[in-house]
């Protein structure tokens, strides 16, 4: 008896609907955190351009598409309900995900593996961290997914349909004005259409001509009318977003290490200096881009050896943290710290991923070659920038399908079982499991941690007339945060120096003094915090001491205006004094 189609939508719903829960669980329990609304870094700043707009005289500093998909949200519900709303349609988003890639499989390999497939995406860690984070992971996962299942199946085909090219065309272009770098995939996945009807198979070609036109079309609309409103600017040419030249300076300076999404002081400064004289973010791009080309330029080794170990990240089983902490999100809820440390993230999935390959190339040498490339765009698109967690991710039901393939080829050839396949995931592990280059693994950025720190501190300020213990309690967290941070860090200067700051507002001078010392013993060019010690020692009454560090602070030409004239201004006191 033919098995009824209840039961064939029977595993694909349960494995939806058990990512859905799994998501929105973890959503839940990270509405504990006073982060769930406050806002930090990447994530205040979408929020801030979905409710104000974008500067209208300036291009697009971010991919613009996630700011349209919050306003589109933020228009149907309440100003509070906004932020969870979003993390809601988010966990939607990643649970459909989980579907597509069970409906992709089960048509071209087996419902088993299919199953296989869906359950790795619906417990992959960073998936359902980013689905609840108010960041474009999300949504540019959920187009790149299905623009990529959708022109792999147009491979398959000798003559697609019309409107399986512009799907597939508009997700590609879609994703692409969400998340700029998948446009090299996107790039590629058009190579390939062209030479696959063009040349590989020359018949029909008017009726393949017309399709492939289409899928062009579609894919070129939402990065053109992203572009033309950007050129409407009068700032110059801009593809997309104006943070190219920022991104491209990040990756590729003396200082840069490929992981870290915060300027060091050199470029922070620069940038900073940039921004007061009028410059424009096409400006600012641009003067980045020529910074960053310089150091390339004069620096070809180092770039070359550091661009292959961002590539080489790209699919490490490490979480590469960016601009959210793991570590909070983890400390919230058991069941999103085993996700992203229990092993079934890329550590499990890359090897598998790699097999996969292999039994395509055996089997459909097309679409074998075809998942190569479109993997090898991932750590290509990163290696002139940098490598994060929110970067990758989007690859991660791509990685998913070509396991998928592995598994199902394991299974059905296990009389004769291929043994290329256990080389092959061997290979996978070989790139992914060890820490050739000190991948960051558990850790979160230093610069995370102040930022955290700093958010801590303002709740607690804010709290303070209304709710004693609260305030508190939230002080503590800033302190056990930096805390925490200058143990894993114990070279970052800045962290102590943060640490000083907090102790110097709560009144507790002997504390700071001892974090500022630590400080400078890590680095005693640092102006701020040499101010800071002399302001200690002039109300200690140790005028000596006091104007030493004065003077240290002012030949450490690190100082702001500002900061340089209070300088002043306590030496002559201290010198009235004498």
């Amino acid at each position: 008896m033919p098995e009824q189609p209840t039961g064939k939508l029977l595993w694909p719903a349960l494995v939806t609907l058990g990512a859905l829960l799994i998501r929105v669980a973890s959503v839940l329990a990270q509405q504990d955190s006073p982060f769930f609304d406050h806002l930090l870094l990447n994530a205040r700043e979408y929020d801030q351009w979905a409710r104000l707009g974008f500067p209208a005289d300036q291009p697009y500093f971010q991919a613009p598409l996630f700011v349209i998909f919050l306003q589109g949200l933020y228009s149907l519900v309440d100003e509070d309900a906004r932020l969870l709303t979003t993390r809601l349609v988010q966990c939607v988003l990643g649970a459909v995900t989980c579907g597509l890639v069970y409906g992709f499989l089960a048509r071209r390999a087996s419902r088993v593996a299919a199953l296989i497939a869906a359950t790795l995406v619906a417990l992959h860690g960073a998936l359902v961290f980013y689905d609840g984070e108010i960041l474009p992971t999300s949504l540019s996962t959920f187009l790149f997914t299905g623009g990529l299942l959708v022109t792999w199946k147009a491979l398959e085909e000798e003559r697609p349909t019309l409107a399986t090219m512009a799907s597939g065309g508009g997700l590609l272009g879609l994703a692409g004005i969400c998340r700029p770098n998948l446009l090299l995939a996107a790039a590629w996945i058009t190579v390939a259409l062209a030479w696959r009807w063009f040349t590989h198979s020359p018949r029909d070609r008017a009726k393949r001509g017309a399709a492939f036109m289409v899928f062009l079309v579609t894919l070129g609309i939402p990065v053109g009318a992203v572009t033309i409103r950007n050129l409407g600017t009068g700032e110059g040419f801009v593809l997309v977003t104006a943070n190219f030249g920022q991104n491209l300076w990040l990756g590729n300076n003396p200082e840069a290490d490929g992981m870290s999404p915060f300027p060091p002081p050199p470029i922070l400064q620069a940038m900073t200096e940039l921004q007061q004289a009028g410059a424009s973010q096409a400006e600012r791009s641009r003067f980045a881009s020529a910074q960053a080309q310089n150091y390339l330029s004069n620096s070809p080794g180092p770039a070359a050896v550091l661009a292959a170990k961002k590539a080489l990240w790209f699919f490490h089983r490490h979480e590469i943290p960016n601009n959210r902490s793991f570590q909070e999100s983890r400390q919230l809820t058991p069941l999103l710290s085993f996700l992203l440390w229990g092993g079934l993230g890329l550590g499990l999935l890359f090897p598998l991923a790699v097999a996969g390959l292999g039994s395509l190339w055996s089997d459909r040498r097309l679409l074998g070659i075809h998942g190569l490339a479109v993997l090898a765009s991932g750590p290509v698109s990163v290696a002139p920038f940098l490598v994060c967690a929110r970067f990758r991710t989007p690859y991660v039901p791509f990685l998913a399908c070509l396991a998928g393939f592995a598994l199902h080829h394991a299974w059905t050839r296990r009389r004769s079982f291929p043994w290329k396949l256990p080389a092959l995931a061997a290979l996978g592990g070989l790139l992914c499991w060890p820490n050739w280059a000190d991948v960051i693994g558990q850790s979160e950025f230093p610069e995370l941690a102040v930022s955290r720190a700093s958010a801590y501190q303002q709740l607690a300020a804010d709290s303070a007339g209304t709710d004693q213990a609260r305030s508190k309690q939230l002080i503590d967290q800033a302190i056990q945060t930096l805390q925490v941070a200058i143990e894993q860090h114990p070279t970052h200067a800045e962290l102590p120096a943060r640490l000083g700051d907090l102790f110097h507002a709560l009144q507790r001078q002997k504390d700071a003094e001892t974090q500022y010392l630590r400080s400078l013993q890590l680095d005693p060019r640092q102006g701020r915090v040499l101010l800071m010690m002399a302001n200690l020692r002039q109300r200690q009454g140790d005028r000596e001491q006091a104007m030493t560090y004065l003077r240290q602070a002012l030949a450490s030409k690190a100082l702001t205006p500002a900061q340089e004239k209070s300088a002043r201004r306590l030496l002559e006191a201290a010198d009235s004094g004498n």
